[in-house]
C-alpha cells in the first residue's frame, strides 16, 4: 500500500458505514500525505505514532518529550483536530513514555505489554502540573490492547482461502470473550494487513458483526473522555434524622 492509500480505504469504509475511528499516524506521513490525513478526520479522530516511525522506550524522559512534543504540534497544525493519543511505534513505550506523554500535553495511549486489565487505567501526576502545560491536569490514561494485533492472528492463520469467515472469526471470539467480561475492544489492524485488500472481506465481516451488537463502538478519544468523567462521579451520603439519609 504506497502513500498510505491502504488507510485511507480504511477510512473511507469505515466512514461509509458510520463506524468510528482512531488513525494513528506519524507527523513526518501526515505532512507527506495531507489527502490521507483529511480522510482520517472525516472517518474519526487522529492520534500521533511520533515525529517518525522509530522507537520511544529506552530514550531519555526530555527526548521523548520533545519529540512528541514536535509531533503532536504539527498533527495539531496540519489537521485542524487537537490530538490527545498515541500510539507507540513497535509497541515500545515505558515509563518515561507516560511521564514524556503527560509533559507533552497527550491525555492517553495505546498499552500493548503488561496487559492487566479491560477497561482503561489512568495515571495521575502531580496537580502541580507539567513543565510544558502547566496548568494543564496531570493524567494520562493507558488503552490496553486486549486483542491480538493482525500481525498475530495473519502470521497464525491456517484457514481455508480466500480470506473471509475464517478469518474474520478469530477477530470476532475475542471480541466475544471481552465484552462478556464487560471490558473494552479494541480492533487494532494496520493497513498493511487487515487493512489491505485482499483482506476487505474479513474486515467487511468483522465491522458488520460487531456494529450489529449492542454496543458503544466509539474512538479511544471519546473513550478516555468517558472514563475520566466516570471515574471522577463521587457519591456522598449523610444522615439527616433518624430516618432520612
Amino acid at each position: 500500500c504506497r502513500a498510505l492509500g491502504c488507510a485511507t480505504a480504511s477510512a473511507v469504509l469505515l466512514a461509509q458505514k458510520q463506524i468510528p475511528g482512531t488513525f494513528v499516524v506519524t507527523s513526518a506521513e501526515a505532512a507527506a500525505h495531507p489527502s490521507a490525513l483529511q480522510a482520517f478526520k472525516a472517518a474519526g479522530e487522529i492520534a500521533s505514532a511520533g515525529d517518525i516511525y522509530t522507537a520511544f522506550g529506552g530514550q531519555p524522559t526530555r527526548i521523548q518529550a520533545q519529540r512528541l512534543l514536535q509531533a503532536r504540534q504539527a498533527l495539531n497544525r496540519a489537521s485542524g483536530q487537537t490530538v490527545v493519543g498515541f500510539a507507540a511505534p513497535f509497541g515500545t513505550a515505558d515509563n518515561a513514555t507516560v511521564m514524556a506523554l503527560n509533559d507533552s500535553g497527550y491525555r492517553y495511549y495505546l498499552n500493548e505489554v503488561a496487559i492487566t486489565r479491560a477497561v482503561p487505567e489512568i495515571v495521575e501526576f502531580s496537580s502541580q502540573g507539567t513543565r510544558m502545560f502547566s496548568l494543564q491536569k496531570g493524567e494520562v490514561s493507558r488503552i490496553f490492547r486486549t486483542g491480538s494485533e493482525d500481525t498475530e492472528i495473519v502470521a497464525n492463520y491456517r484457514g481455508p482461502l480466500p480470506l473471509g469467515s475464517e478469518l474474520a472469526e478469530r477477530f470476532l471470539a475475542e471480541f466475544r470473550k471481552i465484552t462478556d467480561l464487560g471490558g473494552v475492544y479494541a480492533l487494532y489492524f494496520h493497513d498493511y494487513l487487515l487493512g489491505a485488500p485482499q483482506y476487505r472481506a474479513a474486515l467487511n465481516q468483522i465491522l458488520d458483526t460487531i456494529k450489529a451488537e449492542a454496543v458503544w463502538m466509539v474512538t479511544a478519544r471519546d473513550l478516555v473522555a468517558w472514563r475520566t468523567s466516570r471515574q471522577r462521579v463521587q457519591v456522598v451520603v449523610k444522615k439527616l434524622g433518624p430516618h432520612r439519609l
